[in-house]
């Protein structure tokens, strides 16, 4: 009997070795100093579908400035995204809609042909497209939410709702994008020094 109570003591030993082991290394991934702690998302906008029309990376333009916390109540916010026909007939985008905003303004293309795609960008933002734009309407898609109602904050979603005239409407939850040229740590700089 008396070898049992021995035998379980000497396997707790490297049990709790162990345990010890990976409480120690599992800190090692973790704080500012993780590789993952100064990474950005692939793709921060928002995307959907409806029918045949594909909306890529709906994001609110990064307010800039000395303005890191958002936008406020009153201020207008320009939005990017970028609008895809699949099918082979046009289609037209009939109006947007947010009801954190006053009102939004809709300029420039607004037909989208079939096998094309429409892009808006958003001041100071980044539009990518790996389809073909079509610019023949003349000049840039250009979405505005005017006369925010509230204040929008990075990091929240405000619902953004894009009609169609054929494939009808779709609802994003449309983040503000990051900022360009600054990494996670330089914008908890500015926010702590109150610069931009």
């Amino acid at each position: 009997m008396s070898r049992r109570p021995q035998t379980m003591r000497m396997l707790r030993i490297p049990a709790l070795l162990g345990c010890a082991a990976a409480l120690v290394l599992s800190g090692c991934g973790a704080g500012p100093g993780a590789q993952t702690a100064q990474q950005l998302a692939a793709v921060n906008g928002a995307n959907d579908e409806v029918g045949p029309i594909a909306l890529r990376d709906a994001a609110l333009a990064y307010p800039g400035g000395k303005n890191v916390f958002g936008y406020q109540a009153g201020e207008d916010a320009a939005l990017g995204v970028t609008i895809v026909n699949t099918s082979d007939t046009p289609d037209e985008l009939v109006s947007v809609t947010a009801p954190a905003a006053g009102d939004v303004t809709v300029q420039g293309p607004t037909t989208i042909a079939g096998g094309n795609s429409v892009a808006s960008a958003g001041i100071g933002a980044n539009p990518t497209s790996s389809a073909t734009t079509d610019q023949s309407q003349g000049g840039q898609l250009r979405i505005v939410l005017t006369d925010l109602q509230v204040p929008l904050r990075p990091g929240l979603n405000t619902p953004v709702t894009f009609r169609f005239r054929e494939a009808g409407d779709v609802t994003l939850p449309v983040p503000i994008n990051a900022p360009l040229g600054v990494s996670p740590s330089g914008a908890d700089a500015a926010r702590r020094t109150g610069g931009g």
